[in-house]
């Protein structure tokens, strides 16, 4: 993850959790070089599937 702080590509995740609906993920990561904190939201993109046959 792109530090958005001083554009470092090296982060690493801090703590990890689940938010409280359970719709997405909440991590605490910190830039290697910066020292900077920051919170990044994952949330799965379920698109529906198409079969083309």
């Amino acid at each position: 993850m792109k530090c958005p702080y001083c554009g470092n590509p090296d982060t690493q995740v801090m703590e990890t959790r689940e938010t409280e609906n359970l719709d997405a993920t909440r991590r605490r990561r910190e830039c290697i070089k910066c020292e900077r904190r920051f919170t990044t939201y994952e949330k799965a993109d379920l698109d529906e599937i198409i079969v083309v046959k």
